[in-house]
């Protein structure tokens, strides 16, 4: 049986599963690999089952619905001029992140959770009249005079993020938790708005965006505090305002580069 194993152990190899997924499409030809995703797999439905047994693994779902703005870093190569000018002409972007995890209790009041989800962030431009007078500040180029119609744009992040977290329990009601996430980068949609306020039309231009090499993995920290809502002997109803920073630069190489910053609240279940 392997009800014995340490707890570390089981999330290391859960861990494992998720690298694995996301080389799924590289590696797939490989049987070894295969073969220790059965195991994988073998080992979670066991660690599943155990939670029968014991109280101290617990599984949940969170949403984490906020605003995102990138906040500037420059490696003294841009001008001041520039950079703040760039500052000013972005503004805060709704977004939404999910994710399912683990956790297991440490001690009475401390638990370990890992996960794997979806996230979203990005920012937004300001809104502007794309006059001939008007430069774009990420791509340098003149808009065409139209004094009629104001330009939206916005940069949409999608990435898969591995959250690792540390939960302190206060009381049986309220919690702190802190602790960084492993994100890996899918694609950035440039999404520009055009609203004609003479004739009313709006039109909407979706593109990948190709101005900038992203970096493909990138590192944030976490930090919330929470409130146990509903909570009985089968499941935890949660909410948490939480706060995420993103330690490098979304670019590669950009001299003036972004670190998404997200504010918002976490909405979960837990089991």
């Amino acid at each position: 049986m392997f009800y014995g194993e340490h707890p570390l152990f089981l999330l290391t190899q859960f861990g494992e599963f998720i690298t694995y997924l996301l080389t799924y499409p590289i590696n797939y030809h490989t049987n070894p690999m295969k073969i220790k995703l059965l195991a994988t797999l073998l080992l979670l439905t066991i660690c599943i089952k155990g939670k029968s047994q014991s109280k101290k693994f617990n599984f949940g779902l969170q949403v984490f619905p906020n605003y995102s703005l990138s906040l500037l870093s420059n490696d003294g190569n841009t001008s001041k001029e520039t950079e703040e000018s760039v500052r000013e002409n972005e503004t805060w972007k709704p977004s939404i992140s999910t994710n399912v995890f683990a956790s297991y209790l440490l001690r009475e009041n401390i638990s370990v959770s890992l996960g794997v989800g979806y996230q979203n962030n990005g920012e937004k431009l300001k809104n502007g009249s794309p006059t001939g007078d008007r430069v774009d500040p990420r791509k340098g180029f003149i808009y065409q005079p139209h004094p009629s119609i104001t330009r939206t744009e916005t940069f949409i992040h999608h990435n898969i993020e591995i959250p690792v977290l540390l939960k302190y329990h206060l009381n049986k009601k309220f919690f702190a938790t802190a602790g960084f996430s492993t994100i890996y980068q899918l694609t950035t949609i440039s999404k520009v708005t055009y609203d004609n306020h003479e004739t009313g039309e709006k039109s909407i231009y979706k593109n990948e965006d190709e101005w900038m090499e992203y970096r493909n993995m990138n590192f944030s920290g976490n930090l919330g505090f929470g409130m146990n809502c509903l909570a009985n002997d089968k499941m935890i109803f949660f909410v948490q305002p939480n706060v995420q920073y993103s330690f490098l630069g979304i670019s590669k190489d950009a001299s003036l580069n972004r670190h998404p910053f997200s504010i918002g609240l976490v909405l979960g279940i837990e089991i």
